[in-house]
């Protein structure tokens, strides 16, 4: 590759904030990587901190999946399609999640050039020399009214309206653009900043080039002191990448010239033939420079342990961060959170006990969409046994279909014994649909579930899955002790019996289990 970076360096913080929504990605960066992704959720109680990474990780896993090493514009504006297609998937399936979204801004290094990509007011800056010599413009409302002239410099820093965003990535239903640049302008000594408003919220451009014009470009300081700076000012997440360019040119032509290098100083020492009289003291220079060498490699050696070590020492806290954070969330019940922070974890510092934390919750995640599926499936069976009651009992007022009256009461009871089933299943599945006194509500659907025509009509409505339910149904009153029908448990057992007899011929295995158990 032909743009050579230092070890890149990253922060994120929730500084006064009660939650961290911003994602930087990858958080494990080498000096072997091409793309940084920075994101900053919006939506608060809607799960901005899912939305950050979901945005992170599905952008930059395009953008991976299509030639890495090759960037394009058009690579960029499919991934953020890619990205949208994820938030509307999720949201979907996470119905609280609605609402949320995310600014991004990205650096893709190339050969010879690099593409800048952002939505919103999430910025990129490339310094030379302390200065900045490109900056993204913020998708931002208060920028836009800066640009029209309707706001002074100074009337915005105090806007009451400064957090609100242009554009923002928040799923297939509310499409928004990237604005993308290509940066052919670098130089060895370059640095690029990528970040959230967190950082910029107190932090002037100027106030930027005067840190890292004080640090002499060296990215471990201008990190310490942009972190120093956030940790007093700044009421918002704060988070960055921090990547410092080291040589802009050809593998080949840094090959050729070290070659250069190496013939020269073959040839340069060739040329200078040595007495015998001072080959011994050559010898006891050679030797002490020897000794000198290994003892620097030595000394090198154990300052990049020391410095490798205090590095894990650094994940594994903030690891373990993520952990009771996930942890939380999965008290209260927020798993999608939970999986963001414990695959969050893993990722900085992979441990047996966060992954196998992820996964659980993975599972779990899982189980609740196919609940969630058979919920809204009983849902749909109810509403469609109420049209067609509905339909039936207009019909059964017009005096013209007398005649019919006899098969049209017929198809009544056929959709209410239908509607009785589906109900109660509802009911076992997810009693807090219902309003009111739940106990009063199953009481209700417990007569009606063993009513003489529910089962007499059942064949026409149910399949072997339905059956199965309607038995699990039967087997959940038998073990109520409050049931209405605590003296008739026979005839409970009886229906349930009946149901898992017509699931087992239809081939649903688990109906065979069950009917072991209670006969």
């Amino acid at each position: 590759m032909a743009i050579h970076i230092l070890s890149p360096l990253y922060l994120s913080e929730k500084g006064k904030r009660s939650n961290n929504e911003d994602a930087i990605f990858p958080d494990n960066a080498t000096t072997q990587t091409r793309l940084f992704v920075v994101c900053d959720g919006v939506g608060g109680s809607e799960k901005g901190e899912v939305a950050s990474h979901l945005a992170a990780t599905s952008f930059y896993q395009y953008c991976t999946e299509n030639d890495l090493n090759s960037p394009k514009e058009s690579t960029l504006h499919e991934a953020l399609i890619y990205a949208e297609q994820k938030f509307s998937e999720h949201i979907a399936q996470h119905s609280e999640t609605k609402g949320m979204g995310t600014t991004l801004v990205c650096l893709w290094l190339g050969n010879e050039q690099a593409l800048v990509a952002w939505c919103g007011d999430s910025r990129l800056y490339q310094f030379r020399n302390g200065n900045i010599i490109f900056k993204t413009d913020d998708h931002s409302l208060v920028n836009q009214l800066l640009k029209n002239g309707d706001l002074t410099e100074e009337e915005a820093e105090n806007f009451p309206q400064k957090n609100v965003i242009l554009r923002a990535i928040a799923g297939s239903e509310k499409p928004t653009q990237l604005q993308v640049s290509t940066l052919t302008d670098l130089a060895a000594n370059d640095i690029f900043l990528l970040c959230t408003d967190g950082v910029t919220e107190k932090l002037s451009d100027a106030a930027l080039e005067m840190i890292v014009s004080q640090s002499n470009d060296n990215l471990v300081e201008i990190k310490q002191l942009i972190q120093q700076y956030c940790l007093q000012h700044s009421n918002d997440n704060y988070s960055f990448h921090l990547i410092g360019i080291e040589q802009v040119g050809s593998e080949k032509e840094a090959t050729i010239e070290t070659e250069k290098t190496t013939v020269s100083t073959s040839t340069t020492h060739s040329e200078q033939p040595t007495p015998a009289q001072n080959v011994l003291p050559e010898r006891r220079a050679k030797s002490n420079s020897l000794l000198f060498t290994l003892l620097g490699v030595f000394l090198l050696l154990a300052a990049i342990g020391g410095w490798y070590a205090w590095q894990q020492q650094q994940k594994n806290v903030q690891a373990e961060v993520f952990y009771k954070k996930a942890l939380g969330f999965e008290t209260e019940g927020s798993l999608d959170s939970a999986l963001v922070y414990y695959q969050r974890a893993n990722t900085i510092s992979p441990q047996a006990e966060y992954e196998k934390a992820a996964t659980h919750i993975g599972e779990k995640l899982t189980t609740y969409h196919q609940y969630n599926d058979k919920i809204t499936n009983i849902k749909k069976d109810i509403a469609q046994n109420l049209d067609q009651m509905t339909s039936i009992l207009s019909l059964l007022g017009d005096s013209s279909l007398s005649k019919r009256k006899d098969s049209l009461m017929l198809e009544l009871k056929k959709a209410k014994a239908g509607l009785d089933i589906t109900r109660a299943l509802l009911v076992v599945s997810d009693t807090t649909s219902y309003d009111g006194d739940s106990l009063k509500q199953e009481r209700v659907l417990e007569k009606r579930l063993l009513g003489k025509d529910t089962l007499a009509f059942a064949d026409a409505i149910l399949n072997g899955d339905t059956w199965l339910l309607t038995a699990q149904t039967y087997i959940h009153l038998l073990g109520k002790n409050d049931t209405i029908y605590a003296l008739s448990d026979s005839l409970v057992r009886q229906h349930a019996l009946y149901c898992l007899q017509k699931a087992d011929s239809l081939g649903i295995s688990k109906a065979r289990d069950l009917l072991q158990v209670i006969q």
